[in-house]
């Protein structure tokens, strides 16, 4: 018996079709301008990675990257201030400096112990616990002075100066009004006792004796060449998500995945019709999700489903989910994604198709009703005739009549439903094939939601043969001997059968009425063909006997 895997393609272009029959009646849905490009904060290419974002205190743009995982948690990640591109590191690069303490000093920080923030930085930036060995490869080397080179690092300052310095030769200044944090160790010494540090939400470089303790806040500079862009948006390997997002909200590097078997997305903008398509390449290891982020005018949001072979959104699904409206997937920034080692893998955008391709056949296989078995509930795609296939079972088969089992001798008609695929539509002469690779023998209704209704009636089932099990059983109530006629009861409750007949036997002879005396019998029948049944003859169970006892002699059975 074949089963349908129903895809979640198919489950999201059911909630599409819905969304477009009411998103203009629904209520909720706020009216804004015009689609619009994400604002920086929420979208940064790798141009402005390097150019817009910066901690030095004038007319500071403040972004957030989430790269690696805290030390002292489990799989929390990790959030990064953008502090710009340092100069010193040649190629595209940009410094990120931590927002949430790295890790804590929780050992005495004597004059003879700056060695030991250099083991704690290289131990925290060469652990697979806080970063994966993809992450580790994003690491540039940083000469922090004239003998060290770090991948991760702490900051220097000056004691009273009102800014602390990454980067190069402490060539990039971080004004420490720019940067609000609790308290942590800088890598400056002040005197034998004491070491420069930053207080809680403190606007100058203070000191602290070397014994105190206090966490780490250090910084890393990130090789973008093979960066695509930074992006707020997040994914779930099994679940549709959606939210609007702020600068708070922090972003994500989207790594070049042009290597990678990630899959192919398409957008679709033609007159009164917006949607998406994505396919997950079938030599895809990982899993694979479309990702959809624009600005409504008014906030900056993103849309992303898991692509499991295939994945369609209307922008209706969108609008409806967001309460938004006036999306235009023009202004949207549009890709597919992969995750390996907590680096995301993006594909190029995707590219714009202006028109919709007619689906002419539609083909799929229904298991034919079978007197007393289930009727089939899910019909399959038939790929002898749709090779590619543009379109989903949008439905379970509905059947008329509506029974669960068939029965017999009955003709049934299975009605399903099927929706286009993102960048199709059903033409005005398109055919439907059931059980058939060649016959268009079903009957197609156009609906006006762009889906189709096929119907296709099969030929009645063959008339069923009965059997005990169809029937029940009833002794006589009185198996006592009293002279009179001992009478057992066959019924059954199966629609269509014919009319039952009972036989009595004693020791393998048939007798000519219901027995009267004591002694044994056995029960067969004979069923004559009914509107779904067959005749039959003869036909009885094990437990089809009863047993007429004697009757105990009373003094009124005798004349004396």
């Amino acid at each position: 018996m074949k089963k349908l895997v129903k895809k979640l393609g198919a489950v999201i272009s059911a909630s599409a079709v819905a969304a477009a029959a009411i998103i203009f009646g629904a209520s909720g849905i706020t009216v804004g301008a015009a689609s619009s490009e994400p604002t920086v904060t929420s979208f940064a290419t790798k141009n402005q990675l390097m150019t817009v974002f910066d901690l030095d205190g004038s007319n500071d743009t403040v972004g957030l990257i989430y790269f690696g995982t805290m030390d002292y948690t489990d799989n929390t990640r990790l959030c990064w201030y953008i502090a710009g591109k340092d100069n010193g590191i040649s190629g595209d690069n940009v410094i990120l400096l931590v927002k949430d303490r790295v890790s804590l000093i929780d050992t005495p920080y004597y004059y003879s112990r700056i060695p030991f923030l250099d083991m704690r930085e290289d131990a925290i930036s060469n652990d697979d616990t806080n970063y994966t060995s993809e992450e580790q490869a994003l690491m540039n080397t940083t000469r922090i002075d004239s003998s060290k080179n770090k991948l991760l690092y702490s900051l220097k300052g000056t004691y009273g100066g009102n800014a602390i310095y990454a980067g190069t030769d402490n060539n990039v200044k971080v004004d420490l009004a720019s940067y609000p944090t609790t308290e942590f160790w800088l890598r400056t010494e002040f005197d034998s006792d004491y070491a420069l540090c930053v207080r809680s939400h403190g606007t100058t470089v203070d000191k602290a004796k070397k014994d105190t303790e206090l966490s780490m806040r250090m910084a890393v500079d990130i090789n973008l060449t093979n960066v695509l862009f930074a992006s707020s948006a997040r994914t779930d390997p099994s679940a549709v998500k959606y939210e609007k997002t702020n600068a708070s909200t922090g972003m994500i590097l989207r790594l070049n995945g042009s290597s990678k078997k990630i899959g192919t997305v398409k957008y679709y903008d033609v007159t009164g019709y917006q949607g998406v398509a994505a396919y997950k390449d079938k030599d895809a290891s990982g899993t694979v999700s479309l990702v959809i982020q624009v600005n409504d005018g008014t906030d900056d949001w993103y849309y992303s489903v898991p692509v499991n072979d295939y994945a369609g959104v209307r922008v209706e699904e969108i609008e409806s989910a967001l309460g938004i409206s006036g999306v235009s997937l023009d202004k949207c920034k549009i890709w597919l994604e992969t995750t390996i080692g907590n680096v995301a893998y993006a594909t190029a955008f995707a590219s714009e198709v202006q028109s919709l391709t007619d689906i002419n056949t539609v083909a799929f296989n229904i298991d034919a009703p079978v007197g007393g078995s289930a009727l089939d509930t899910a019909a399959e795609v038939n790929r002898n005739v749709t090779t590619d296939l543009t379109y989903d079972i949008l439905s379970d088969i509905s059947w008329s009549p509506s029974d669960t089992n068939a029965y017999y001798n009955t003709a049934y008609t299975a009605s399903v439903k099927v929706t286009p695929r993102v960048g199709y539509s059903f033409s005005s002469s398109t055919v439907a094939r059931v059980n058939s690779n060649s016959s268009n023998n079903g009957t197609v209704t156009k609906n006006s939601d762009g889906t189709i209704t096929v119907k296709y009636t099969f030929g009645k089932t063959a008339y069923g043969n009965p059997q005990a099990s169809n029937f029940t059983f009833t002794p006589p109530t009185n198996l006592v001997y009293d002279g009179n006629a001992k009478t057992a009861r066959v019924t059954s409750g199966a629609s269509g059968m014919g009319t039952v007949t009972v036989k009595y036997y004693k020791n393998g002879t048939r007798l000519s009425s219901a027995p009267v005396d004591a002694g044994e019998y056995t029960v067969k029948i004979d069923v004559a063909k009914g509107n779904k049944y067959n005749s039959a003859s003869d036909v009885t169970s094990s437990v089809w006997k009863f047993t007429i006892s004697k009757a105990t002699p009373v003094a009124s059975n005798f004349t004396f």
